[in-house]
């Protein structure tokens, strides 16, 4: 298996319509080759993990990096590994701003402070992706307490 890691910005303001399309074209297109992941989103910036196949990771990230929506891509990690992380969520997604009650996405949007609890989980599976992980969480909060 592989799990790529990256960061990207968005080109355009997204409004609370886009999230809803982007996360339901992924989960279609992830449950059909096989794959599973997490993006986050906060002010424009994006931040996705993908596992699986490596022949399904490698083209699943080629169509993103060709995405017109985003740019400034940065892969933080990209490695073989055995287990997954996130082996029930074909496309997780957390917004620091959303609550587990959150209704502006679809009802399955998994809250930011779900996200920030499986943290510790996601340390320990991969520390590289973890650290990143605590760190984008940390700007994410220090950026909402200025």
């Amino acid at each position: 298996m592989l799990r790529i890691v990256y960061l990207s910005f968005a080109w355009r303001d997204f409004t609370p319509a886009d999230l809803p399309r982007i996360l339901e074209t992924a989960r279609q297109n992830n449950a059909r080759d096989g794959l599973t992941g997490l993006l986050v989103f906060d002010r424009g910036s994006f931040l996705q993990i993908l596992e699986g196949a490596p022949d399904a990771v490698t083209a699943c990230f080629d169509r993103i990096s060709r995405d017109s929506r985003h740019g400034g891509i940065v892969v933080v990690a990209r490695k073989p590994v055995e287990t997954r992380l996130f082996p029930d969520w074909s496309m997780s997604f957390a917004n620091p701003g959303a609550t587990l009650g959150d209704t502006c996405l679809s009802e399955d949007v998994r809250g930011f402070a779900a996200f920030s609890e499986a943290l510790t989980r996601i340390e320990a599976e991969d520390r590289r992706a973890g650290a990143m992980l605590r760190g984008v969480l940390t700007s994410f909060d220090d950026a909402r307490a200025s």
